[in-house]
C-alpha cells in the first residue's frame, strides 16, 4: 500500500475516533450553561472601582461648586427653613465618597427646579470627560476574554476535547469594543442618579437641621446599591459577549438549529417563558415580545428584554451531526 493511501486510512480512522468521542461528549455536556455570573465578577470589580472613583470626583466637584449649599438653599425655599452646616458637608462626603452609591429609585420625582439644579451642577464635571477612556479600558480588558471563554465552552458542548479558542475576527472584536458606549451611558446615568438621590434626601429633611449624621446616613444607604449597579452592568455586558460567542461558535461550526432555554422559575420574564425550549434555524430570529432577536441578550433587543436576562441558547442537531475537526472555527477571521 502506498504512503498516501496509508495516510488516508490513518486520517479516516482518526476522524472516526473524533466523531465517536464527540458524540459522547455532546450528550454529556448538552445541558450545561456557561457560568456568566462567574465571568462577570472581574468586570464588576473594575466597574465598581470606576463608579466609586466617580463618587470621589463628584464630592470634590460639588465642594468646588458650592453644590451642597445650593441644594440646601433650594430645599429650604421649597420645603421650609433648613439649618445649614456647610463646613461639615464637603468633608463628610469627601471622606465617605468611596461608599457613595445609588439608593433604590424613589417613587416621587424631583421638580423642574431641582432637575435644573442637578444639570447645572454637573456641567463641567471632569469625570464625565474621563469616562470614555475608562470604559474602553474596562471593555477591552474583560469582554474579549469572556468571548474566548464562552467560545471554548461551546466547543466543548459540540464535542471537542481540544477547546482552545481565541477571538481574532476583527469584526466581532470591534463589536465587543463598541460596547464601551454602553458603559459610558451607564456611568453617566449612575452619577446623575447619585445626584438625584442626594437632592431627594435634602428635600426629605424639611426643617430638620443638616449635620454630619445626616450625611453619614446618605453614604450608608448608597453603599450596597453601587455594587448592585456595577454587578448588573457587568452581568449584562458579559452576558451579551458570551451569548454572541456561543451563537457565532455554533453557527460557524455548522450547527443547524438553536434552542432557547430558561431556568423555568418565577424570575423568568413572561416574554421569555413562552420561548423556553423553542427551536429554530441557526440563522432565524426569535420573536421576543414582538422584537426579532438572534437569541437571549441579543444587543439589538429592547433594554427591557436584556437587563437581568439569565436565558441561554443550546445547540440543536440530529444524532448524525458531525464536524470536521480540521475545519473547526476557533475565533479566527473567515
Amino acid at each position: 500500500m502506498s504512503a498516501p493511501a496509508v495516510n488516508d486510512q490513518v486520517a479516516a480512522a482518526a476522524r472516526q475516533v473524533f466523531h465517536e468521542t464527540a458524540a459522547v461528549l455532546r450528550k454529556a455536556r448538552a445541558d450545561r450553561r456557561f457560568d456568566r455570573e462567574a465571568a462577570s465578577v472581574p468586570m464588576a470589580t473594575d466597574v465598581t472601582n470606576a463608579w466609586l472613583e466617580g463618587n470621589r470626583a463628584l464630592a470634590l466637584h460639588l465642594e468646588q461648586q458650592n453644590g451642597f449649599e445650593r441644594i440646601a438653599e433650594l430645599a429650604a425655599a421649597e420645603s421650609g427653613a433648613v439649618e445649614k452646616a456647610y463646613g461639615e458637608v464637603a468633608a463628610v462626603f469627601y471622606i465617605r465618597a468611596g461608599h457613595l452609591v445609588v439608593e433604590k429609585p424613589v417613587e416621587k420625582s424631583l421638580g423642574d427646579a431641582a432637575q435644573e439644579l442637578i444639570r447645572a451642577l454637573l456641567e463641567g464635571f471632569d469625570w464625565f470627560g474621563e469616562l470614555p477612556a475608562k470604559a474602553k479600558t474596562i471593555v477591552s480588558t474583560h469582554l474579549p476574554q469572556t468571548f474566548d471563554d464562552a467560545g471554548s465552552f461551546t466547543l466543548g458542548q459540540l464535542g471537542f476535547a481540544d477547546v482552545s479558542f481565541e477571538l481574532r475576527d476583527p469584526v466581532l472584536r470591534q463589536a465587543l469594543l463598541d460596547r464601551a458606549e454602553a458603559v459610558v451611558f451607564s456611568g453617566r446615568g449612575y452619577i446623575e442618579r447619585v445626584m438625584g438621590t442626594i437632592t431627594r434626601r435634602f428635600f426629605d429633611r424639611g426643617e430638620v437641621p443638616l449635620n454630619t449624621e445626616f450625611l453619614e446616613e446618605i453614604a450608608e444607604q448608597m453603599d450596597d446599591a453601587a455594587l448592585h449597579e456595577a454587578r448588573r452592568l457587568a452581568l449584562t455586558e458579559t452576558g451579551i459577549a458570551s451569548q454572541r460567542a456561543q451563537r457565532e461558535t455554533m453557527r460557524r461550526n455548522g450547527v443547524p438549529r438553536k434552542s432557547w432555554q430558561t431556568f423555568e422559575d418565577e424570575q423568568v420574564r413572561d416574554s421569555h417563558e413562552v420561548l423556553h425550549g423553542r427551536t429554530i434555524g441557526i440563522d432565524e430570529k426569535f420573536d421576543v415580545n414582538g422584537s426579532p432577536g438572534d437569541g437571549p441578550l441579543d444587543e439589538t433587543l429592547p433594554a427591557e428584554e436584556i437587563i437581568h436576562c439569565r436565558c441561554w441558547l443550546t445547540a440543536a442537531f440530529d444524532d448524525d451531526f458531525e464536524i470536521q475537526p480540521e475545519l473547526a472555527w476557533r475565533g479566527e477571521e473567515r
